[in-house]
């Protein structure tokens, strides 16, 4: 019993320092990225709106060969559309947020593109932020009105299942 286990911490012990060779995501959710939100200790608001970039966005890419996680990049822009609220997404916002591009290990969240977005904009003392990562865990692209409908029906109590497809 005694080998199995020192075989045992010797594979784990060697794999630990093997980098991971593949990034896995779920698939993005409007409502999975709602109830994260909602659940997170930092406070979240939920945006279904448009962001404009404010500079030129300038993604850092990881050097050939490197191990290193590239670090995150903050973009400056504007946040407009409307907040989900009572009532629904029923209150306008029109505010500058820092959009922050991050890194897992060498696959990187990019510009969310133009259109229609679902968002988790979280409050910060700096500001309004929300985070594109390369699962997209909180922006959700060009969601639909059924999309948005899951979302407002889990927002109101009622069921807050994800999207299985």
């Amino acid at each position: 019993m005694k080998i199995i286990a020192a075989a045992l911490a010797l594979t784990a012990a060697g794999l630990s320092a093997v980098p991971a060779v593949a990034l896995s995501c779920l698939r993005p959710d409007p409502v999975r990225i709602y109830t994260q939100a909602r659940d997170a200790e930092a406070r979240y608001r939920i945006v279904h709106g448009t962001l404009t970039a404010q500079e030129t966005v300038r993604r850092k890419r990881p050097a050939p060969g490197s191990q290193a996680t590239p670090k995150p990049v903050r973009v400056k822009a504007r946040l407009q559309g409307m907040q989900l609220g009572r009532g629904g997404f029923a209150t306008p916002i029109d505010t500058p947020v820092t959009v922050v591009l991050t890194c897992a290990a060498s696959w990187c969240g990019g510009w969310p593109g133009a259109g229609q977005l679902l968002m988790a904009v979280q409050e910060t003392s700096g500001g309004l932020s929300v985070e594109s990562d390369a699962c997209s865990s909180q922006i959700y692209s060009k969601p639909t009105r059924a999309d948005l409908g899951r979302v407002l029906t889990c927002h109101k109590g009622g069921a807050c299942a994800t999207d299985m497809r």
